[in-house]
């Protein structure tokens, strides 16, 4: 039985496969990155990978990513470069399936579940 993980908890990523690798680039979004991490976190699927691509932030939007302690979560810093920077967070992920997320939007509880079963 898996164990549901709460807030800045993770997953014990040496026996839980990544089953979704979530993209998420972002760009001076200091004042919506934590709701969108944190509507992750909650997910009722807890063996997915977060990759949250800075690209180039000018702003403190990682130190807010970095201050999730949460093992599935990666900050990558990249070049202002949208495309570079979407391309690379794709060859990074570890995941099954692959989903993208920017830091404006949140998710429902059920979003990763929802979409792994279409």
């Amino acid at each position: 039985m898996k164990k549901q993980h709460t807030n800045h908890q993770s997953a014990n990523v040496e026996t839980c496969k990544i089953t979704v690798s979530i993209v998420m680039p972002v760009y001076n979004a200091a004042n919506t990155v934590a709701f969108a991490i944190h509507s992750i976190i909650v997910q009722q699927f807890v063996n997915w990978e977060l990759i949250v691509l800075d690209d180039g932030s000018t702003d403190n939007t990682s130190q807010i990513v970095s201050s999730f302690k949460d093992s599935r979560i990666r900050l990558i810093n990249c070049n202002h470069d949208f495309i570079s920077t979407l391309n690379r967070g794709f060859l990074e992920a570890k995941g099954e399936y692959i989903a993208r997320m920017d830091a404006m939007t949140s998710w429902r509880l059920s979003a990763l579940r929802f979409r792994l079963k279409s």
